[in-house]
């Protein structure tokens, strides 16, 4: 009997069982496939989701970057650029206000039917940043050209319950230009995020001048005449002899006080007091500065509202720009102050003083004019007014003076300016030591305070 025969597949049966095999491969393929695009799709979203949300954070902290500066800024105009028009108002003033107590209320924009809060916002475009700073109203944005997201932020201000002295900034960034950021876009946002900090206002001044002209050591006072228009008021407080005597040409006191000598004796104090030591690591003449505005002179100087230049050989022209430009700032000159005689100098008014502190000597050259309203503080040893046609301060001066004689301060006084002793500008002095107006003073945040980030 013949075994069976072995089977043995056709060449077509073997053809279609590598077909089943290879659909099979493929539609597991096709579903490893399937599964890893979405995986891949949900990646991009989340990725594209984390992006828009870390551009609208990134935006609302530049937002609260900006509102501090622009806080310690000078004067703006409708879009927020600086101008020295003279009518405009600086930032601090459009949106916040002193109630006189010591106490930062937010500037509300009345309504018909309520007061709300003012608010300035910014979109960035290609070139940088354009914004809207309006003094009532909403602000109005544009979307610039171009493709992009066109990221944007608009911050406002809050009082902070139960410390009258801080202010609450929150800013609100967007991913894109939408109406979470400007109420005038029918659009949402893709994201948006706000956050919050605090920020203080520090005073400029820790002291009222006590003179129309202080000085830490001795005085050589010229043919400087002192005026002090206040009974009790003092024209001189050095820490030193000024030589030579005060006579009654060199003095005068309240309108129709005669200068008898007792008179003249309250207008001149010598108070050796004045001329302190060195300690702490400060100089004699830092720590002088620092009994005048609390921090040393290169801790000021780097304080945000405190506007720096150096006018080298002739200031005039640059001083009075910043001045017109930055209202309610302190000036800081490194270096001497150098005004020439090509036009006159009018820094302040009455109403609206300055503050100058000059990191070397005054020098007002032959037939020029000045007029300054406010405070003068000199850390040089002279004030060189020879042949000037006139040179007058109204408020008061304060000079460090050298650190080589004996008491060490001594000042020099060349020529004749004037120095009137001003009651209303060391009043308005008084309001800058009890933080009741927001002159002069920086706004920083506050330590420990937080930041709420928002969806």
């Amino acid at each position: 009997m013949k075994p069976a025969a072995a089977f043995r597949p056709t060449a077509a049966a073997r053809g279609a069982a590598a077909l089943v095999v290879v659909m099979v491969l493929f539609f597991i393929m096709s579903l490893v496939a399937a599964y890893a695009s979405r995986n891949l799709i949900f990646e991009q979203r989340t990725s594209a989701n984390n992006y828009r949300s870390t551009q609208a954070l990134e935006a609302a902290e530049a937002g609260l970057e900006w509102a501090v500066a622009m806080l310690n800024g000078g004067r703006i105009d409708a879009a927020c650029q600086p101008t020295d028009d003279g009518v405009s108002t600086p930032f601090r003033e459009r949106y916040l206000q002193p109630l006189g107590n010591g106490e930062i209320q937010v500037r509300p924009w009345p309504t018909d039917t309520v007061s709300l809060r003012i608010r300035a916002a910014c979109v960035r475009s290609a070139s940088g940043w354009v914004c809207s700073c309006p003094n009532s109203g909403s602000p109005t944005l544009s979307a610039p050209g171009g493709a992009g997201p066109a990221p944007a932020f608009r911050v406002a201000f809050e009082t902070v319950a139960g410390q009258p002295d801080l202010v609450k900034v929150v800013s609100r960034g967007c991913s894109s230009l939408g109406n979470a950021c400007d109420a005038s876009v029918s659009a949402g946002a893709d994201a948006y995020a706000e956050i919050t900090a605090q920020v203080a206002l520090t005073p400029a001044l820790t002291q009222v001048p006590a003179a129309a002209l202080m000085v830490r050591g001795g005085l050589a006072r010229g043919d400087a005449r002192f005026v002090a228009d206040v009974p009790g008021a003092v024209a001189i407080y050095s820490g030193g002899a000024v030589t030579p005597a005060i006579t009654d040409a060199n003095l005068g006191g309240p309108p129709g006080t005669p200068l008898v000598q007792a008179v003249i004796d309250r207008l001149v104090v010598v108070d050796s007091t004045l001329s302190i030591a060195a300690n702490a690591g400060l100089s004699a003449g830092e720590r002088f500065f620092l009994a005048t505005f609390g921090v040393p002179p290169d801790a000021l100087r780097l304080q945000p509202a405190v506007h720096r230049l150096s006018c080298g050989a002739e200031c005039r022209l640059a001083l009075q720009q910043a001045a017109d430009a930055h209202p309610g700032r302190i000036l800081w000159i490194d270096g001497d102050l150098n005004v020439g005689a090509d036009a006159p100098l009018t820094l302040g008014s009455a109403g609206a003083p300055v503050i100058l502190v000059v990191n070397g000597n005054l020098n007002f050259a032959s037939g020029s004019t000045a007029t300054i309203y406010g405070l003068v503080y000199s850390r040089g040893t002279r004030l060189d007014a020879t042949g000037a046609t006139g040179v007058t301060l109204h408020g008061a001066a304060i000079a460090e003076g050298d650190t080589t004689s004996t008491p060490a301060g001594h000042f020099e006084i060349i020529g004749a300016p004037q120095l009137f002793y001003d009651a209303d500008l060391v009043s308005r002095a008084r309001e800058i030591v009890a933080r009741q107006v927001l002159d002069f003073g920086s706004f920083a945040r506050v330590p420990g305070s937080w930041r709420d980030f928002g969806s």
